[in-house]
């Protein structure tokens, strides 16, 4: 980026893209000046997501930081190491010396672990296939084909069996997880160590609880973020 400066413009495929470096030109993209840049994402990335920060934009994504800017303070976040260095040391011990793997899926499986655990706390252990099992192969779908800005058509009419195996697996996560916040209401309060939890805890429906949590999911980063074509945490 010395070379090029701060602000570099370059083609990616038909999108018109532009890389931005430097605190305070990323305060003004993110934050400051945030309604004039509209983020860009593949369509099928805005559909599964549907109204969760990640994906909102303008008065509602503005209205969205304000109802979950407690549930995602430093506090609440810095809780969940424990439980994500215990995933990493688990992976890792089932590799074996001498022996070749692509560390993509390894990784893949790896962030849907530690993420389910920070969302649903101990519920995965009674709900592993409704909560965790599709949960694999829609982040893997959402992490390769739906980032390429060509794919709009095949994924907006889901001819191929690729994409319809994908819209049932995202149908089965929402119903896993719709299940467990119903679960959780109509349940006596607990104190859940869990983000889902705190993001119950916030004045937001639970239509929006869940996209929030689908949002975080799908995307492996539990803290709001946004997208100007790639990915920043604000």
């Amino acid at each position: 980026m010395g070379e090029y400066g701060d602000v570099v413009r370059f083609i990616a495929g038909p999108v018109n893209a532009f890389l931005i470096n430097g605190p305070d030109n990323v305060e003004a993209v993110l934050v400051r000046d945030a309604w004039s840049f509209v983020p860009v994402r593949p369509f099928t990335v805005e559909r599964a997501m549907r109204h969760g920060l990640f994906t909102s934009h303008g008065y509602l994504h503005h209205h969205q930081r304000q109802l979950l800017e407690g549930a995602y303070a430093h506090q609440h976040v810095a809780r969940f190491a424990d439980g994500i260095a215990r995933w990493a040391a688990r992976i890792r011990d089932g590799w074996r010396d001498g022996v070749e793997m692509d560390l993509e899926p390894q990784m893949e499986r790896l962030v849907v672990y530690i993420s389910a655990e920070i969302l649903f706390g101990d519920a995965i252990h009674s709900d592993w296939e409704g909560l965790v099992t599709p949960a694999l192969p829609v982040n893997e779908y959402l992490g390769t084909r739906s980032t390429n800005p060509l794919s709009a058509l095949p994924e907006a009419l889901p001819i191929r069996a690729y994409d319809r195996q994908f819209w049932r697996n995202m149908r089965r996560l929402e119903h896993g997880i719709e299940r467990e916040i119903r679960m959780r209401r109509s349940a006596s309060p607990v104190d859940r160590n869990d983000l889902l939890s705190t993001l119950m805890r916030t004045p937001m429906s639970d239509d929006l609880v869940r996209d929030e949590v689908i949002a975080n999911y799908t995307t492996g980063m539990p803290s709001p973020s946004v997208d100007c074509y790639g990915r920043s945490t604000c």
